[in-house]
């Protein structure tokens, strides 16, 4: 890969977070534009001293998608970094106050017209992570070999699958696998899915955008989390892993590792 088209960022922290029996957090996030596109309009979040992770993918073509998926991860930044107990709740209301802005933004300025993002985020609360999500990037949890999907993916195909309509298989190669229903941004109001969830030391929590889901299978992740304990190492080989399949779409993957 190319060092000057990729982002990355990694931080660990062992002093407490802003939460009762924190554990040791491990992060590390990297992004690429993939082989197919130019450009990169993905955007992610990695801030442990917060407890903070998030992956977003623009849409809107140009710089909009950029400027979208950007807005989005620094305004859940600046809405949770000072607060002193944050909880389930605070996750949800800074992704509402995100949507409100790309929205706004896309409204005031016609170059950004139609911009949004998708969205999904999680922040440790000690022995639980909040996570909040819209869109189709996904969060995984790996406990052991098993991994989770965490999240539902907000796109048409999913909701024909979920109602019966079509098979998986054909959810696997429909041309409308790609149309969000839902994303940051595409309208005043945006409806959040977020739950809480139960964390113990070891667990690995993939946060990633559809340039790697979409290429690169479960079993595939599994095998290089479990073969790479290094996570700045780990999150090269998925981004690779990715590229290697065609690289049809901008790449992004955050790891947090559960101390």
């Amino acid at each position: 890969m190319s060092s000057s088209l990729v982002t990355s960022s990694l931080r660990s922290s062992t002093s407490p977070m802003r939460a009762p029996r924190s554990p040791r957090v491990e992060a590390f996030g990297l992004s690429h534009p993939g082989i197919v596109r130019t450009t990169n309009e993905d955007a992610f979040l990695v801030a442990p001293d917060v407890g903070l992770f998030a992956v977003a993918d623009g849409v809107g073509g140009n710089a909009a998608g950029e400027v979208a998926s950007r807005m989005a991860v620094d305004t859940l930044l600046a809405a949770l970094e000072n607060l002193h107990r944050p909880a389930l709740a605070h996750l949800v209301s800074a992704v509402e106050h995100a949507n409100a802005r790309v929205y706004s933004a896309a409204c005031a300025d016609r170059s950004l017209a139609g911009m949004a993002t998708t969205l999904t985020a999680l922040l440790v609360l000690g022995e639980t992570i909040a996570l909040a999500h819209v869109g189709d990037s996904r969060a995984y949890r790996l406990r052991a070999r098993h991994l989770e999907q965490l999240s539902d993916d907000h796109t048409l195909v999913n909701a024909l699958l979920r109602a019966g309509a079509i098979t998986e298989e054909e959810a696997a190669t429909s041309e409308k696998r790609n149309i969000i229903s839902r994303a940051v941004g595409a309208e005043e109001q945006v409806e959040v899915d977020a739950r809480l969830l139960a964390v113990e030391p070891g667990d690995t929590l993939v946060l990633a955008s559809d340039g790697l889901h979409g290429v690169v299978s479960d079993e595939d992740i599994v095998a290089i989390l479990r073969g790479e304990p290094d996570l700045t190492r780990a999150a090269v080989r998925l981004i690779e892993r990715a590229n290697d399949g065609g690289g049809p779409d901008n790449v992004t993957v955050v790891l947090v590792r559960i101390g």
